[in-house]
Formats: C-alpha cells, structure tokens, sequence
C-alpha cells in the first residue's frame, strides 16, 4: 500500500524533484502527468506496483491509508480493505455518494468518466493538500513537502492558531490548500484548475443522547467494533495505566490479540508504576521506554517535519509517540493508539466547568483535528509502522459527538461517560483514574517551556515563544529544505535569541 504520492495535473507542468517524510520506503512515488496522459502514467506505475493504484477503461484511483466497508443496497461487506478498483467502481455506480459509504482513516484521489476527485476520510487522517499552477494545472499531495519543492513561502499570518481552526482548508503555506475531513475536491480533468471543495459527511448530529444507558451500550459496543477494525492479529500498544489507552488495549486483549505493551517517559516524568500494574493485569509483554530530556527535546524537527505546522501544542502530545516509535517499533509493526479520546469526551475540561463550556470545547477541540495532522500517517509512516487509531473511527466520531455534554462531564469527572462504560473492563484504578496528559506524563510540554523561557512564569507568553521556535524550524525544513537530523533546537533557539536583540 502507498505511504504517499504528489500527482500532478496539467498540460505545461514540468517535472520537479520531491522530498518526502518516509524516506527510504520503497512505496513512496511521485506522479508527473500531462493533461489526459494521466491514466496511462499510472497504468504503467501500477504494473510495477499495484498496491495502492488501479486504472480502467472509465477512470484510475490512487488510494493512501485503510478504505473499509463499503455498503450497497443496504448490505454491509465484511470488515476489510477495499480495493482501489472497488472504489472506482462505487464511484463510477453511485458517484460523490460513494464518499460517505466508505470508513476508515484514508486519502484517496479518483479520476471516473472525466472527473477527478481528491478525498479525505471523514474523520481525520492522512491529508491531502492542494496547489494550483500559474499554468492552470493543479498539483495534490499527501505532504506539503512534495508541493513545489523549493517554492514553497510561508503564509504572512502562519503562526494563527485560531485562523486555521475556523479555516481549516488552509494552511501555513502560501496557495497551499488542505482537503478538510468529511470534504472532497472535485476537478475537471480538461480544465484542472476549475475547482469546487464540497462536504459530504458532518459528524455533528441534530439530536443529542441524554439517556445514560442508551449512551452507555452504544459506546461499549462503538468502540469494540472500532478496535476490531483492525485486522492484524500482533499490535503494539503503548500504555500509561489511564482509560483512553487501557480501554483500546483491553478490548484489543479481549478480541485474543497478541499484544506488546510499552511505557514511555524519563527518570523525572513517567508513568511506569501505572502501566505495568495494568500491563500485568491484562497478562501482556510490558517494557518501560527510559528516554532522557535530551531525546524528548531532539525529536521536535522530526515531529515538525511530519505534520508540517509550528504549533507547539500539538507537537508536545505527538512527540513522545514519535519516540516511542523509533525505540521499539519494527518496519510493518501495527500500533493501537488511544488518541482522540480527549478530543471527543471533553478531556481537557476544567472539574467546575458549566455544559456550555464543555459543549464548546468539544466543539473546538474537533475542529483543531482538521488541521493539526495528529492522526497523520506521516507519524508512523516513517517509521514503516501502521497506527490504528479508534477513536477516529467515523461511526464512533458521530456517536460521541451525539451524546450530551452531562454525560460528558459529571460531579467534576471529565470523560465520565466513557468511564461509565468501561468501568466493568477496566481496573477502578484504571477506569476512574484523573487525566494525565501524555504531554505531562512524559515531561515534554515542560521540557520545552523550560528550554525556550527557563523561568517563565506567564504561560502565554512561553506559548508565543515555543511557537516561534517551531515556526522557524518549519521554514528551516520546508523552504530552506533542510534535513530534520541536521537541526539542533539549541542552534535554533540560540540564532532567534540573536535576531531578536539585533531587531530590539
């Protein structure tokens, strides 16, 4: 299967060298094409490597990540990877109805009688990014890096949190733009760069769930079909002895997966204890992960170079995962990944939040998914890993986004429903244990505050200073194009220091 691409379309568009995250992997390719020369450029690639490209007589498809479960005539397939010829038919019977019968966190671009489609799953996962061409052609990608290599500028206003989260298309690139989840781009391949972007799925449903137990039953019965989308049989799972992990890895447990569990964090901030008593609970193989500030701090450029924006939040929570990967991950390894819970169940509430601040912070916290490439296959792409995700599954996005704020947050518990309906799988120390942020449990939110502002005391203000810090390696990697291996943060942080003295 394909871990990327960047597919150009147009009559005057000229080759141009690519760089991409997940270097070294063979299913890495780069399509070139002119004008209707397209489907034979791809015919003659998918002889050489069919997974991940098809081509027929009526269109061609190039599909990147998992494509699940596709329903015809109100008959559901078998939980299983759909082909890229099966998605061309589905597009070719029913059209643009086809997206929203079709699970799974993917990226796909399909060409059927003419028309060309780029599609994101509908919730977030690999993305897909857009430019046009002063030529009228249209270049896509699956990284931003493979955009016009070298011309790449970054956006006067990039380091606007809030104008990407109620924007979500764009991005912190100049005439870069991303294909939302839930969103397709539709082109016409005479004319590629008369282009609409449309939705085709909203998870955010009218009616909301009030009833404990309708919510209870649904939840436990959403989530094990999420984790059971998986079809490998051995995952690495890593654990912190909490419920957005214990309960994926659980499930996984209960469902006869082989499971490697692991624990990260350094001598100062970890959760060892925790995991392993549940680790051992559970009957697994569990090993601590000890990692040095050092190494926290020195993954940053890579964790940047992945999901291609500079907005330190973020990057704290990936970057212990990151690690995480490189330490005891093997080349075709799956990993089963609790992330998202927060995002879904209102983890990141205050105890005496009111509803409406818990409802607007779900709110606001899914819309910072569409952009922020935390479920990106980048992440453990290029580590040869793939990452399976069940908190994003489509069907429990919408199920969790239904269910009422009070049974989100109760008597001061965030994520109480979720609680609620793990408690009989899980340990009480593990179902109703308080939230720990990954970014906390590992030290990495620190560790960098500390690094950019060592007494800091105003919150906000190290925010700024750690974003400025990643913006600039961004624009080290992305328009300067240097190698995430070659930038040392001590190098960076000491020449901004530099440049803000001379400019004061």
């Amino acid at each position: 299967m394909l871990t990327g691409y960047t597919l150009a379309i147009g009559r005057s568009l000229a080759k141009e060298r690519a760089r991409f995250a997940a270097k070294g992997l063979d299913s890495f390719h780069e399509h070139v094409c002119a004008g209707q020369e397209v489907r034979a450029q791809l015919r003659r690639l998918g002889a050489a490597e069919p997974a991940g490209i098809a081509t027929s007589a009526r269109g061609w498809c190039i599909a990147l990540g998992r494509v699940r479960r596709y329903r015809a005539a109100g008959v559901e397939t078998a939980c299983r990877d759909l082909s890229e010829m099966e998605i061309i038919e589905a597009v070719l019977d029913h059209g643009v109805e086809a997206f929203a019968k079709l699970s799974g966190l993917h990226a796909i671009i399909i060409a059927a009688d003419g028309v060309l489609y780029a599609v994101a799953a509908k919730t977030p996962g690999p993305p897909i990014y857009v430019k046009c061409t002063e030529g009228g052609g249209l270049c896509i990608a699956s990284e931003i890096k493979a955009l016009m290599c070298g011309t790449l500028r970054l956006a006067p206003d990039a380091v606007s949190e809030g104008r990407l989260s109620w924007a979500p298309w764009q991005t912190a690139f100049e005439g870069v733009r991303q294909v939302p989840a839930g969103h397709y781009l539709r082109a016409d391949l005479s004319n590629p760069a008369d282009v609409a972007l449309l939705p085709y799925w909203d998870p955010w449903r009218a009616a909301s769930i009030c009833s404990e137990d309708v919510a209870v039953q649904a939840l436990q019965a959403s989530l094990a079909s999420a984790v059971a989308a998986e079809p490998a049989d051995s995952l690495v799972s890593f654990i912190s002895g909490g419920l957005d992990s214990g309960a994926v890895t659980a499930l996984a447990a209960r469902d006869g997966k082989r499971l490697r569990t692991y624990s990260i964090g350094t001598p100062r901030h970890n959760e060892f204890a925790e995991a392993r008593r549940f680790a051992d609970h559970l009957g697994c193989r569990h090993a601590e992960v000890a990692v040095t500030a050092d190494d926290i701090l020195a993954a940053f450029p890579a964790v940047v170079f992945a999901v291609e924006h500079p907005f330190s939040t973020y990057l704290e929570y990936l970057v212990p995962g990151h690690v995480g990967f490189e330490r005891v991950c093997r080349s075709g390894d799956t990993v089963l990944s609790g992330y998202g819970s927060d995002v879904l169940f209102a983890g990141y509430a205050k105890p005496n939040a009111p509803l409406h601040a818990v409802a607007g912070l779900v709110h606001n916290e899914y819309r910072t998914t569409l952009w922020s490439n935390e479920a990106s296959h980048v992440l453990g792409a290029s580590h040869g890993v793939h990452v399976h995700y069940p908190y994003y599954d489509a069907d429990l996005v919408e199920l969790a986004l239904s269910i009422g704020s009070g049974l989100k947050h109760r008597d001061g518990w965030e994520k109480w429903i979720l609680r609620r309906a793990m408690q009989d799988l899980l340990p009480v120390e593990v179902s109703w244990r308080r939230k720990i942020g990954i970014h906390q449990s590992t030290g990495s939110e620190i560790l960098l505050t500390h690094f950019v502002s060592p007494d800091a005391r105003d919150l906000r203000s190290a925010k700024k200073a750690k974003d400025a810090l990643c913006l600039r390696v961004l624009e080290l990697l992305m328009v300067e194009q240097c190698e995430p291996a070659d930038i040392r943060m001590e190098d960076v942080l000491a020449n901004l220091s530099v440049a803000s003295s001379v400019m004061q």
